[in-house]
């Protein structure tokens, strides 16, 4: 949707508003690129990981961990 201009029948029922994404991306301020779920960040917010997956998306978020 963010870069086919025709408005199909399914999607009439999105508001204008929302379609400012598309002119985002039109002017080159967002790129929206595909990337594949096992290297997906926001898995680890999303679901159960192992320790070790969970901390190469830690890493890949920038996110330190602390110890107390």
């Amino acid at each position: 949707m963010s870069c086919n201009l025709v408005q199909e029948i399914f999607s009439k029922h999105i508001d204008i508003c929302y379609h400012y994404i598309r002119d985002c991306i039109n002017e080159g301020k967002v790129k929206v690129f595909f990337i594949e779920d096992s290297n997906n960040p926001t898995n680890m917010f999303t679901k159960n990981l192992s320790y070790t997956k969970f901390s190469i998306l830690r890493k890949i978020l920038g996110l330190v961990f602390y110890s107390v």
